[in-house]
């Protein structure tokens, strides 16, 4: 999705697509990780079922348009070669963030199972920091655009940071 929104959105208006969509995506987590914690009372299994949920988009997703039409390129424009430090100091972030976040909700499961604290304090461990994802990626859109993007993304990872 964040692709396509490159070819269909203006730039002034890439900041507030990608805060809303990352806050649907958070409150979906909110609602299904409490979810799964419950189910896994159940069984290792069951929160596996939530999966499901995606089938029920099916019939919409069917319905989409199959193509965006794009600009033309000019070919008389040369293009730019590829800023490739910029691009490997970009993605080696992304990629580090990425391990962080994810730390949480791969190992905290684990570490509350040591401390004997039952699957549905799992589920709320997970929907909390998911809840405060989309929060915050809703305050996001008031920040986009108005501040230099690389500042919001210092910004953003020093916030991760402190909250670790």
């Amino acid at each position: 999705m964040t692709g396509v929104q490159t070819c269909a959105l203006p730039i002034s208006a890439r900041g507030r697509f990608l805060s809303q969509q990352a806050a649907f995506n958070s409150f979906g987590g909110a609602m299904l990780l409490p979810l799964g914690g419950v189910l896994a009372a159940v069984g290792w299994r069951a929160p596996f079922a939530l999966y499901l949920a995606a089938a029920l988009l099916l019939p919409l997703l069917l319905r989409l348009p199959h193509g965006i039409p794009g600009d033309a390129h000019d070919p008389a424009t040369p293009a730019q070669a590829p800023r490739w430090s910029a691009i490997t100091l970009v993605y080696a972030l992304a990629l580090g963030y990425m391990i962080v976040f994810y730390l949480m909700p791969a190992q905290g499961p684990f570490l509350l199972r040591a401390l004997h604290a039952n699957p549905g304090l799992t589920g709320l461990m997970l929907g909390s920091s998911t809840l405060m994802a989309a929060v915050t990626s809703l305050v996001f859109s008031r920040f986009a655009g108005r501040f230099d993007p690389r500042r919001l993304a210092g910004l953003g990872m020093l916030v991760v940071a402190v909250g670790w």
